[in-house]
C-alpha cells in the first residue's frame, strides 16, 4: 500500500477585492486599508502607511476575504465578507480588535456598503439579493427584504447612498432582469423598481442603463430627467486623493502611488503574502509542478528536485483566477476568469506581463460571450489546448475553445448541443468530448437535461447523449472503447457510474456508494480515480484496485513525465509514494 507524502503549498498570493483610507486614530497618519481574500484559508485586511512603506496585516475573524470595506468615521472599519458565511465583521481601529461578527443567514457574499443619512451603512447580497441595513451604535444588521421583484436576480451588488439627506438609496440587483431597487429609509420600504442597472453617477444624477438605452434620474427625488446631462457630468470612478495630494490603488501583488505631476509608482505591499489553495496543476517535463492560485490571477511552481517554490505576478489583467494549465513544448498555457483570457507563458524567459511580452494574453472571449474557462484546459487529440467556457454573467451557455500550440493562435465554437454551460472536457485521443452541468454565471441552475456530447478537431457534434431528468454529471474518463461517466441525483443521493460507447450509446448504468471526486486517465485502458477518500487504479470494466488512503476527497490528480503520481488538496501538494 502507498501513501501521501506532503511535497509543500507553494501558492502564496493576494488578492485585493476592496480599499479604502483611515486617519488612523492611533498614531493621526493617513494610511491605505485593503482587504485581501485567501483563497481556502481565513481573509486579512491590511493596513498601509504609504510615507514609510510599512503594513500590518490583520486576519478575519472568518470567511476567505471581503468586496466590501467602509470606513466608519475613523473609528471602525465595516467589512463585508464573502464567500462561505457572508459575514459582517465590525473592527474597532483604535483597540485594533474586532468587535463585532455576524452572519447573515442564506447569504455567501456581502457587497457595496453604503453609510446613509441615518449614520447607519447599508449592502447588498449574494445570492439573497437582500439589502441589509447595519445598525453602527448597537452593532447589528437588519434584513430589509429582497430588494428585487425578480427573483432570479441573485446579486444585489452596488449601491448609491442618499444624497442631502432623502434617505433614497439606490440598489443594483442583476443578473437576469436587472433592475434598480429604490429604497426609503425613512419609510422604511421599496418605493420604486426600475428597469436597467446602474451606470455611471454624479452628486445630483444617476444614470439606469436599459435595453432601449440609459436614462437619467435626480438621485435626490428619483424623478426621471427629461434630457440627457452633458457627459462631464458625471464622476470618473478613480481613487481619491490623500492629503499629500497622492492617489494609491492596489492591482495584483503591489500597490500604486499616483504622484500629482502624473508619475506612476509600483511597490509591493509590505506584509507577507498568505498561503492560498490552488484551482488546478500539472507537471512539466523540466521537474516542476505548476499550480493556479484559486483567486488573483497567479500561478506558482514546485521544483521536484530543489524544493525550491515561486510565486509569479499576476499573469493577465481583469481579475479573477487562472483555472486550466496546461504544459506543451516547454511553455505554460493557461485559460482565465473573468475576461476568458488564454496566455501563453515560456518559464525560460524573463516575465513581463505588464507589457503583455512573457506571459502573454494571446485572445479574450468576454467580449465575445464567454468569461469562465470552468471545464479547465486539457491536451486534445491535435495536440492543441481545448478548454470549456462558461458563457457571461447572466446567460445560460457554453463555448469549447482550442489554442494552437504552433502558431498561439485561438479559436472557439459557441456550443449548439444546448443552453447549458460545460462541466468537462476529456479526451479518448480521437474526440473531444463534453459533459455540461446546470450551473451558471449569476444564474439559477437550468432545469434541462445535462448532456454528454462529442466532437471532433473542427467542432463537429458526432455523438449525443442525455442523463435522466434530475442527475447531474461528475468526474468522466475517456478510455479507448468506452466512456465511464459518473453521475449523481442529489435528491435521492443517489451516485451512479455509466458507461457508454465511444459512440454515446448507453452499456450499463451501475448504482454505488461510492461518490468519484476526481479521475486522470494514465493511458487506454486505465485510470487513477478519487473515490470518497481514497485513491485507486480503475480500468473500463469499473474495476479498483486500491492505491492509497487520504485524509479527505481531493478534486485533482497529476502525473509527471517520468510516472511519478501526485494530487493536490487545495493548498498542498502530495506525492503518492
Amino acid at each position: 500500500m502507498k501513501s501521501a507524502k506532503l511535497l509543500g503549498s507553494p501558492s502564496r498570493n493576494f488578492c485585493i477585492l476592496g480599499r479604502t483610507r483611515i486617519n488612523d486614530p492611533k498614531d493621526g497618519r493617513e494610511k491605505l486599508v485593503l482587504s485581501n481574500y485567501a483563497s481556502g484559508k481565513t481573509g486579512t485586511i491590511i493596513i498601509i502607511d504609504p510615507d514609510t512603506d510599512e503594513g500590518e496585516q490583520i486576519t478575519l475573524p472568518n470567511d476567505n476575504g471581503a468586496w466590501a470595506i467602509l470606513n466608519m468615521n475613523d473609528e471602525y472599519l465595516l467589512i463585508g465578507c464573502c464567500m462561505t458565511y457572508g459575514s459582517i465583521h465590525t473592527f474597532d481601529l483604535r483597540q485594533r480588535k474586532f468587535i463585532a461578527t455576524q452572519n447573515i443567514p442564506g447569504e455567501n457574499y456581502i457587497y457595496s456598503f453604503v453609510k446613509a443619512s441615518d449614520g447607519n451603512a447599508y449592502c447588498g447580497t449574494f445570492p439573497g439579493c437582500q439589502l441589509i441595513k447595519y445598525d453602527m451604535k448597537a452593532h447589528r444588521a437588519e434584513s430589509l427584504g429582497c430588494a428585487t421583484t425578480r427573483r432570479s436576480n441573485l446579486y444585489s451588488r452596488r449601491l448609491l447612498s442618499d444624497v442631502g439627506g432623502s434617505g433614497l438609496i439606490a440598489v443594483d440587483c442583476v443578473m437576469d432582469g436587472s433592475e434598480v431597487a429604490v429604497y426609503d429609509i425613512y419609510k422604511k420600504e421599496f418605493i420604486q423598481h426600475i428597469d436597467g442597472s446602474l451606470g455611471r453617477v454624479s452628486p445630483d444624477i444617476l444614470e439606469v442603463k436599459g435595453k432601449n438605452g440609459p436614462r437619467y434620474f435626480d438621485r435626490r427625488t428619483f424623478a426621471e430627467l427629461s434630457e440627457a446631462p452633458a457627459e462631464d457630468t458625471f464622476e470618473r470612478p478613480e481613487p481619491k486623493p490623500f492629503k499629500n495630494g497622492n492617489k494609491y490603488y492596489a492591482d495584483g501583488q503591489d500597490y500604486y502611488v499616483l504622484y500629482p505631476d502624473g508619475k506612476k509608482e509600483k511597490r509591493r505591499i509590505p506584509v507577507t503574502p498568505p498561503s492560498t489553495a490552488m484551482m488546478s496543476f500539472a507537471c512539466d517535463h523540466s521537474g516542476k509542478i505548476w499550480g493556479a492560485s484559486e483567486f488573483g490571477l497567479t500561478i506558482c511552481s514546485l521544483d521536484l528536485k530543489t524544493g525550491e517554490i515561486r510565486n509569479s505576478d499576476t499573469v493577465t489583467g481583469g481579475g479573477g483566477e487562472v483555472y486550466g494549465i496546461v504544459e506543451k513544448n516547454g511553455k505554460i498555457y493557461m485559460t482565465s476568469y473573468v475576461s476568458g483570457a488564454h496566455i501563453v507563458y515560456d518559464p525560460t524567459k524573463p516575465f513581463n506581463a505588464d507589457d503583455n511580452i512573457n506571459p502573454r494574453t494571446i485572445k479574450c472571449l468576454d467580449k465575445e460571450g464567454y468569461a469562465r474557462p470552468h471545464a479547465k484546459s486539457i491536451i486534445g487529440p491535435d495536440g492543441n489546448i481545448w478548454t470549456g467556457f462558461w458563457a457571461n454573467y447572466g446567460i445560460y451557455g457554453g463555448a469549447i475553445s482550442v489554442i494552437d500550440t504552433r502558431t498561439d493562435e485561438v479559436r472557439f465554437w459557441e456550443s449548439t448541443v444546448a443552453k447549458l454551460s460545460p462541466n468537462q472536457v476529456f479526451t479518448d485521443g480521437k474526440l473531444v468530448y463534453v459533459s455540461t452541468t446546470p450551473d451558471a454565471n449569476g444564474l439559477q441552475k437550468s432545469s434541462e437535461l445535462m448532456h454528454i456530447y462529442a466532437i471532433d478537431t473542427d467542432f463537429n457534434v458526432k455523438y449525443d447523449v442525455t442523463v435522466p431528468e434530475g442527475y447531474h454529471i461528475g468526474p468522466c474518463i475517456a478510455f479507448d472503447d468506452r466512456i465511464v461517466a459518473s453521475v449523481y441525483n442529489v435528491a435521492l443521493n443517489e451516485h451512479r457510474f455509466n458507461t457508454y460507447s465511444p459512440g454515446l450509446e448507453l452499456i450499463s448504468s451501475e448504482v454505488t456508494d461510492k461518490w468519484l471526486h476526481a479521475a486522470l486517465k494514465l493511458d487506454g485502458k486505465r485510470a487513477v480515480v478519487c473515490l470518497e477518500s481514497k485513491l485507486y487504479y480503475m480500468n473500463s470494466e469499473l474495476e479498483v484496485e486500491e492505491v492509497c488512503g487520504l485524509a479527505r476527497p481531493i478534486y485533482n490528480i497529476a502525473m509527471s513525465p517520468e510516472g511519478r503520481l501526485f494530487v493536490l488538496d487545495r493548498a498542498d501538494i502530495y506525492e503518492i509514494v
